[in-house]
């Protein structure tokens, strides 16, 4: 009798060991994903701030650049029809040499969650995805993109010294020998800036949709 109350007794102490060993573990995981999920939310209302700042820089690179490629458009037009009018010209190769800015995204929270691991951990796969597929393919190559039109922008700059007064910032006397050539000038370089003008608007494009998706996330945490 007594060792068989022992044995209940012993059985009765496993019991309860066991359960309190699964309590501690129900308890730690909850407070794992809690820890996890509030990280998750900051981590979303830090990426929408960073994606604000990178729309903003996109939206004025595709004003200025779109400015750019239509005064480029304006020269051309000039030199093919009227080269005689060198004000026009002037006036608007002026505007085609004042800058020529290209993106740079602001990436700090992103790089983060990527050299942490931590993004792996985001529960909604398609969110994930589409925030890896917009910083490492569209940002990349807006990018690139954009150092090849840096590279096209400086050799021109030192071509069209030629034509151009850097000093005065106006055409000298244009020969009629020399229309052809600076024409093509103008040509490449109004291809370059449509190339990466379209690339910059694709990517406004779909820095938008990842807002809307980051914030419909937010509204369901």
């Amino acid at each position: 009798m007594k060792s068989t109350k022992y044995l209940k007794y012993a059985v009765g102490e496993i019991f309860l060991v066991v359960i309190g060993i699964l309590i501690a573990l129900s308890i730690n995981n909850w407070n794992t994903k809690n820890q996890f999920s509030k990280w998750e939310k900051q981590y979303l209302i830090d990426l929408e701030n960073e994606l604000s700042a990178n729309l903003e820089q996109l939206q004025e690179v595709d004003s200025i650049q779109s400015l750019v490629g239509e005064s480029l458009e304006r020269t051309i037009a000039v030199l093919e029809n009227d080269p005689e009018n060198i004000n026009e010209l002037n006036l608007n190769y002026q505007i085609v040499q004042s800058q020529n800015p290209t993106f740079f995204p602001t990436s700090g929270v992103y790089e983060t969650s990527l050299a942490s691991g931590k993004i792996e951990e985001i529960k909604n796969n398609k969110l994930k995805y589409e925030i890896m597929n917009l910083y490492n393919r569209y940002f990349e190559r807006t990018m690139y993109n954009g150092e090849v039109l840096d590279g096209v922008v400086e050799k021109i700059d030192w071509d069209i010294l030629i034509y151009w007064d850097s000093r005065t910032q106006k055409f000298k006397p244009l020969k009629k020998a020399y229309g052809s050539e600076l024409i093509k000038l103008m040509n490449y370089h109004l291809e370059q800036n449509q190339v990466y003008t379209q690339i910059v608007k694709t990517n406004i494009t779909k820095l938008i949709e990842l807002k809307s998706s980051v914030d419909q996330e937010l509204n369901n945490t």
